[in-house]
């Protein structure tokens, strides 16, 4: 009987969410979330508004150069939180069911900026995402820049990705020892030596040959031969 009735009290032993309370609670941290991150992106536009309105040229030389390095820092992991969002909404259908276009096309509108280059980074952020999260990590922690992600993904076509993903950390050790210049010659050489066989060969024009005959009677004759 005392178990029947859950304890000495006679009360009932409480029961589990049920589905749809367990969903609401879910949607209810997710529109949490979604305020937090709302309120500290107008913060973050707020502080970076005033820090560019700031006057520098009275700093002396030690602090302008430690704020120039902290800010490098900051873009960089700017531009990962960037490509988080690139990349999440490329995943999703939102930009074509409400806004009719696809997702590079409509950042480009909105930010005034080029679709070749949305394009690009949408692509970049996806890699990372998904391929390379140590490049990842370290952008969001400010340690590497956004073009170190962009030559890692050019230099990592899909013959050798998998492997330039299990070198993430020793191109990462490499990053932070090195000029951007060296790393960059030491990931395609990377690259290239991992690729056997070789770079995807250029594709060749087939030869054309045109003849026209003008009106003063010369003969006018162009051609391309893709072997010259």
């Amino acid at each position: 009987e005392a178990r029947r009735q859950g304890n000495g009290s006679g009360s009932r032993p409480r029961a589990s969410l049920s589905h749809p309370v367990r969903t609401v609670v879910r949607m209810a941290g997710a529109a949490v979330r979604a305020a937090f991150i709302t309120c500290e992106i107008d913060d973050l536009r707020a502080l970076a508004r005033s820090l560019a309105g700031a006057e520098v040229a009275e700093v002396t030389d030690e602090t302008l150069a430690a704020a120039l390095v902290e800010v490098e820092r900051a873009a960089a992991s700017l531009d990962a939180l960037r490509g988080h969002l690139h990349a999440e909404l490329a995943d999703r259908d939102w930009c074509d069911d409400a806004e009719g276009m696809r997702t590079g096309a409509w950042i480009a509108r909105e930010t005034r900026t080029p679709t070749r280059a949305v394009h690009d980074r949408i692509r970049v952020a996806g890699r990372l995402r998904d391929e390379f999260p140590l490049f990842d990590a370290a952008l969001a922690r400010g340690e590497i820049t956004w073009l170190h992600a962009v030559q890692l993904c050019t230099s990592a076509n899909e013959r050798v990705a998998d492997r330039m993903a299990l070198l993430q950390s020793q191109l990462l050790d490499l990053a932070a020892v090195s000029t951007f210049g060296a790393w960059q010659r030491a990931v395609r050489d990377t690259a290239r030596r991992l690729d056997h066989d070789g770079a995807e060969p250029r594709p060749v024009e087939p030869d054309r040959v045109h003849l026209d005959r003008l009106l003063d009677g010369r003969v006018h004759l162009e051609g391309v031969f893709g072997g010259v």
